[in-house]
């Protein structure tokens, strides 16, 4: 029986070779894939038994009080009282500035999935309002807390969660509510799912992937 000559051989390996180097990264990117849209559906649902444990005790998100100004040591006390407490497995906490806010407080947990609180709310002229809003800025992949949101990619490693007292006591993704539509969380101006969007500023991809039935469309900015 006449086997392969040398020749062959190598042509053979060398396709093979073509054909792996073609293939493996689009294998690799689905699995990254995977494993962000798993920790982001794992993490969701983190945050909403501990939203259904607090309020057990605090009563309804609607009344929450998330006090008079911006500070960290107010984000800390308002994270402290209806937050904190309904986690398992927080193992590090800091107090962090964040870029555009006069302050803003976190954790760590056991997987090391980081979690940043931000209060913000509307300004009118030189009057500022009390908090009507808490940012929860989740990231994947730092291990620690950031002075600003510039290192986020919140399209692969990050994403962005809301809770607003006054106008929803749902958890929602960045703004999202049921009724906002695919278009306008790809083609919002200034944190739209898109690639003409800085990686740091696309806060609604995690909304994006969840009104996509959890997954990664071909037109996700990935």
């Amino acid at each position: 029986m006449k086997g392969f000559t040398l020749s062959e051989t190598l042509i053979t390996l060398g396709i093979l070779g073509v054909i792996i180097a073609i293939t493996l990264p689009s294998i690799i990117e689905k699995h990254q894939q995977k494993v962000f849209i798993t920790r982001i559906q794992k993490t969701y649902s983190i945050v909403n038994q501990a939203l259904l444990l607090s309020q057990e005790e605090n009563g309804s998100i609607k009344y929450w009080n998330f006090g008079n100004d911006y500070t960290t040591s107010n984000v800390k006390k308002v994270v402290e009282l209806y937050l904190k407490p309904y986690f398992k497995d927080v193992f590090d906490l800091k107090a962090s500035s964040q870029s555009g806010y006069s302050g803003g407080y976190g954790f760590i947990l056991k997987d090391g999935t980081v979690f940043n609180f931000v209060l913000d709310g509307v300004s009118s002229g030189t009057d500022i309002e009390v908090p009507s809003v808490l940012w929860i800025y989740v990231n994947f992949k730092n291990k620690s807390l950031e002075k600003d949101l510039s290192t986020f990619d919140f399209s692969r490693d990050s994403f962005v969660l809301s809770l607003r007292p006054t106008s929803s006591s749902n958890l929602l993704f960045f703004n999202a509510t049921e009724s906002t539509d695919r278009e306008s969380l790809i083609n919002h101006a200034a944190y739209g799912c898109n690639k003409n969007i800085a990686r740091n500023k696309r806060w609604a991809c995690g909304a994006l992937i969840m009104r996509d039935g959890w997954k990664i469309s071909k037109d996700y900015p990935w």
